[in-house]
């Protein structure tokens, strides 16, 4: 799953380490980029032919979904993770209920992603066929008629682009510091420090006084360290954080745009905003343009999985000049982990800063 610029560096860290020390605690190298999960894991039976990259994702979705921790399945305690175990009956009940699912969809819903773990669970252990009272009056739908004029792809991205402050001055930016706090879903402020270039990255979080968590990229290679030590960065993370490193969502954008189509309209933000989706191999972007100023306000990705399809989701708001070029100030992120979620309030930007290739430079290991 792809995920937006402007990622929370804090959550993210926290899911690259936690990859990475799953991987060694069950033998395996921390690089499974490519890979079914059937290759990359021990003992995946139900999902052995889904790739690699979505098992953490799809994990979550089950796990928010029940509403439970990954210790409700999977054998977790003090001296590690072991993650191929069976020795829980809830483990065996849930491979059931993904091949139920999986089933399904085949045979009932001609292989659409018609149903999945949360369709029936939304957040319990134990689905309810009892409706709850007193039972809301329906309201009536509101069908966007198909009749309405709607912009193309490439007239709101050209609106985009001019919104931001044209192509000349999106031209001039060739770096970014952004210095702020990163709140996590329950409330805490984290100082974060980002530095940005074009394939090259940096993040800067103090996790507590006196720790802090960092990850770089530059070029192919990038790292990351924490309390716990520094380490590279499997190839697949580093992809992820040279998408950090764009400036602006252009080049994504434009690269997309040959399949992109506007269906309609939503509200986001209290903004009316047109929507514009763009199928993906891997996924499914939908991307909200507010309709008055042409800014980008939300960008969605949905990856369908043989258990259901997976939602993440980067909202872009307050937006401010700062040297010509409109950049926001806070930048929201949400996914089926709350604890994968955060939002930036950035106090500081600074555009064209000096860089010193010395900062992207991996630190040497504490002896």
């Amino acid at each position: 799953m792809k995920r937006s610029p402007f990622i929370s560096s804090l959550a993210l860290a926290g899911l690259l380490l936690g990859a990475i020390v799953t991987a060694s605690a069950q033998g395996g190298p921390p690089s499974t980029h490519g890979k079914t999960a059937g290759e990359a894991r021990k003992n995946i039976q139900v999902l052995k032919d889904m790739p690699n990259s979505q098992v953490d994702p799809v994990m979550d979705y089950m796990s928010t979904s029940l509403g439970v921790q990954c210790n409700y399945c999977h054998v977790i305690d003090t001296t590690g993770w072991y993650m191929d175990k069976d020795d829980k009956p809830a483990k065996k009940t849930a491979r059931k209920m993904m091949q139920m699912v999986m089933d399904l969809n085949a045979k009932t819903f001609g292989g659409r992603d018609a149903i999945g773990c949360y369709t029936c669970h939304r957040g319990s252990t134990e689905p309810s066929s009892t409706m709850t009272l007193p039972i809301a009056m329906m309201r009536p739908s509101h069908e966007e008629h198909a009749d309405e004029a709607l912009p193309s792809a490439s007239d709101l991205l050209a609106k985009y682009e001019s919104a931001l402050g044209g192509a000349d001055a999106v031209a001039k930016v060739t770096s970014r510091k952004l210095t702020g706090v990163s709140v996590d879903g329950m409330g805490k402020e984290s100082p974060l420090e980002i530095v940005q270039a074009p394939g090259k990255y940096l993040s800067k979080t103090t996790i507590r006084e006196g720790m802090v968590r960092a990850m770089a990229v530059n070029g192919a290679s990038g790292w990351m360290s924490s309390p716990r030590g520094v380490r590279d960065l499997p190839p697949d993370a580093v992809e992820e954080l040279k998408n950090e490193a764009a400036l602006f969502p252009l080049g994504t954008l434009r690269a997309s745009a040959a399949t992109m189509r506007v269906t309609g309209k939503d509200t986001v933000n209290g903004m009316t905003a047109f929507r514009a989706v763009a199928p993906g191999a891997e996924d499914t972007k939908i991307y909200y343009f507010d309709a008055a100023t042409g800014l980008l306000v939300r960008e969605a990705s949905m990856t369908v999985t043989p258990v259901g399809t997976v939602p993440e989701q980067t909202d872009y708001m307050d937006y401010r000049d700062v040297a010509g070029v409109k950049v926001p100030f806070v930048v929201r992120m949400a996914s089926v982990d709350a604890h994968d979620g955060a939002t930036h309030k950035f106090s500081t930007i600074e555009q064209n800063v000096a860089i010193d290739d010395a900062m992207f430079a991996k630190p040497e290991a504490k002896k």
